[in-house]
């Protein structure tokens, strides 16, 4: 009672300031539009978020549609347009339709004494190292079926300003509490190899006890290629030490370094290296890494994995926009999305039809490798926090599960949020392990408060729907679930009977246009079970419209 009351003075003191902001305009429905939602609870104070209008709900089928063949038929001329990203070199890279052809076109540049290239027989791929264009068109005369795409860079993806994170509400050391995980449970993660392709990975004080391999195919960390991004996103995934404790501290880590220390590397590389993660025994690859281009080479190496049941997950990037981030907007991977420790979208995380699940991703405590832990945010962070949980799943059913089989599980249940079912913002959901570790418990109950989601997509000149909405996170039929939410200072209330395991349940609110300038909306829910938790039973969000005047043309 003692949280509701302090939620319900709250409500009174931001709708004064609200209703005094609606008193200086009345909002043009016509206009460009930014919303931005504040969400609080008693347990982690208040966040500042911007939500984007984007579309509610999308296909099942969502990878990845802005995916092209970027290959072409050699003639001479490779294609320029393959790769936005900045060109490390002249680099090509020919893809042939079978190991026959491969070992052909490897003894005919072995003939004629060209040397300069290198190969992944894995891929029946060959990386022709700046050749010229006589070359390519010799290649293209005397060998048919074969394709071939320019070598360009991928890199860590681009740090979120500091603006963007601190309006994020911070993990910092509490993310292994925040996603239900017993910090004591040392064993997690036991019998798992997960691989991190990034910057190379050191020995630091919180991992100074993990399980960590290197395979150092490109020779960057023998080069002392490293400035600590690897070494937090192993941290996430491993560290042990009393201070900092990461999420499968008895994992098994394969660093294979495929970014040198200014965070870039090819596109050749990183295919390697996932070749080479599969070849040594991973059961994931975390890639906290990307590029807005395409690439056949890419996409064959994933397909590789995925062929040999190996899960790749993937950080969706953080440009704030819905263009493809690669290989996140690849088949067969897993993107992930960043949110706050209120679980809200942050505005720096990338969206779409490819975001899968939202994870952790504002200033959580991580080990660069200096003198102290220090916070990691971005996407870069939330792909590992993933890779992590589904290890830990994994690990847990050693023998029972496929590394398939347990990322699908932890996607399957992920908390619903945003939009009411998949969205382009948390794709499935909230990751959450506690949940995922209780779904084969047929007795666990519990039920959330999910999304407040302003549809303005179905608004009218009057009004715009707010949708609502809880959802049932347990294993049990829930006989009620009752939704109370208020606006201003009219309470509201609906119950739905038989909420089935997983389901989630709306209520539609239409909000006046004229209080879109700045509105509160709280929710609760109650139902007559004993629940495993009554912590997110409770929701409140400050929802505020900005009109934008439209840009000259």
């Amino acid at each position: 009672m003692k949280a509701h009351y302090g939620i319900l003075l709250a409500i009174v003191f931001l709708t004064g300031l609200c209703l005094l902001l609606a008193l200086y305009h009345l909002v043009d429905m016509t206009r460009p539009i930014t919303i931005s939602v504040d969400e609080f609870d008693d347990k982690s104070g208040v966040a500042n978020i911007v939500v984007r209008s984007t579309s509610r709900k999308h296909s099942s089928k969502r990878k990845k549609e802005a995916r092209s063949d970027v290959s072409q038929t050699l003639d001479g001329n490779l294609p320029n347009d393959t790769a936005d990203a900045p060109q490390e070199n002249a680099s090509a890279i020919l893809s042939l339709q079978n190991q026959q052809e491969f070992q052909r076109l490897t003894n005919w540049l072995n003939q004629r004494g060209i040397k300069n290239f290198r190969i992944i027989p894995q891929l029946n791929a060959i990386i022709l190292l700046n050749p010229d264009d006589a070359l390519l068109k010799a290649i293209g005369d005397n060998f048919q079926d074969i394709s071939g795409e320019r070598d360009f860079s991928l890199s860590r993806p681009t740090t979120p300003s500091p603006n963007t994170v601190a309006i994020g509400w911070p993990f910092r050391n509490e993310l292994l509490n925040w996603l239900g995980v017993d910090a004591n449970q040392q064993g997690r993660g036991k019998g798992v190899t997960i691989a991190v392709l990034d910057e190379p990975v050191s020995k630091t004080a919180s991992t100074a006890n993990a399980n960590l391999r290197q395979l150092d195919i490109h020779d960057l960390a023998a080069n002392g290629q490293n400035e600590g991004h690897g070494n937090a996103v192993t941290s996430i995934l491993a560290a042990g030490s009393e201070g900092l404790k990461g999420i499968v501290p008895s994992a098994t880590i394969l660093s294979i370094p495929v970014l040198d220390n200014s965070g870039s590397g090819s596109l050749s590389a990183v295919a390697q290296g996932i070749v080479a993660a599969v070849d040594n025994g991973a059961d994931i690859i975390s890639l906290s890494l990307g590029s807005e281009s395409p690439s056949r080479l890419l996409q064959s190496a994933i397909d590789y994995a995925h062929e040999r049941g190996v899960v790749i997950v993937a950080a969706a990037g953080n440009d704030g926009t819905d263009a493809p981030y690669f290989p996140a907007a690849c088949n067969h991977v897993i993107a992930v999305a960043a949110c706050d420790a209120s679980s809200n979208a942050m505005a720096f995380s990338n969206y779409g039809d490819a975001i899968d699940i939202a994870a952790p991703g504002v200033s959580i405590a991580a080990d660069f490798g200096n003198e102290s832990p220090e916070p990691f945010s971005g996407t870069s962070a939330a792909a590992p926090c993933v890779a992590g949980v589904i290890a830990a799943i994994l690990s847990e059913n050693i023998g029972k599960m496929t590394p398939s089989e347990a990322a699908e599980t932890v996607l399957s249940y992920a908390y619903d949020n945003g939009a009411p079912g998949q969205d382009e913002q948390f794709g499935n959901g909230v990751l959450n392990y506690a949940r995922v570790a209780n779904s084969s418990n047929p007795n666990y109950t519990d039920a959330a408060a999910a999304g407040h989601f302003l549809d303005l997509d179905n608004a009218s000149p009057a009004d715009t729907p707010l949708l609502i909405s809880a959802q049932n996170t347990g294993n049990t039929m829930l006989p009620s679930l009752t939704l109370q939410y208020w606006l201003k200072d009219t309470a509201y209330e609906r119950t739905f009977e038989n909420v089935a395991p997983g389901e989630t349940v709306t209520a539609t609110l239409a909000v006046p246009n004229t209080l879109l300038e700045c509105f509160i909306v709280t929710s609760i829910i109650k139902t007559p079970a004993t629940e495993a938790t009554t912590e997110n039973n409770s929701k409140t969000s400050r929802i505020r419209v900005k009109t934008e005047e439209p840009s000259e043309p």
